[in-house]
């Protein structure tokens, strides 16, 4: 009976070991954007694949929303359904995104990215950022 329990215990151990998974997988990076770019000052959301340095932004690129002057919300473009290199999400309109693959549609224009439709259970993954240097630069990082 002892060797019952004992084996019951390590199964139930082990099988609960690999149930987390990770939906967008946490890649650390830290971008630098000059504000006074054009490229990132002339629309209120834009894509980053990589700063003027070279650093790469999340997997696959950023999606970026600028609500003010001081505030940036920035998401990866993986989408959370999919998962996979192809199926980045697209801008859809300044305040949304589609993924091409599912169909799945994200509110960027809010902090948590969040979905609007389609078959993903999860919303976009974001990203935190910061204005510095008296608005001139942005920060993106992970």
């Amino acid at each position: 009976m002892r060797r019952f329990f004992i084996l019951l215990t390590l199964i139930l151990l082990f099988s609960t070991c690999g149930d987390r998974e990770e939906i967008i997988p946490n890649v650390r990076f830290h971008v630098r954007l000059p504000l006074d770019d054009p490229q990132y000052s002339s629309e209120s959301t834009f894509i980053v694949y990589r700063d003027p340095s070279g650093n790469r932004a999340g997997i696959n690129g950023v999606v970026v929303y600028r609500l003010t002057n001081d505030t940036y919300y920035a998401f990866d473009l993986m989408c959370p359904n999919e998962k996979q290199n192809h199926c980045l999400v697209k801008i859809k309109d300044d305040v949304t995104c589609e993924c091409p693959c599912c169909g799945s549609q994200f509110l960027i224009a809010v902090p948590y990215g969040d979905k609007i439709s389609g078959p993903s259970p999860w919303p976009l993954k974001g990203y935190s950022t910061e204005v510095t240097d008296g608005g001139a630069i942005l920060y993106i990082w992970n």
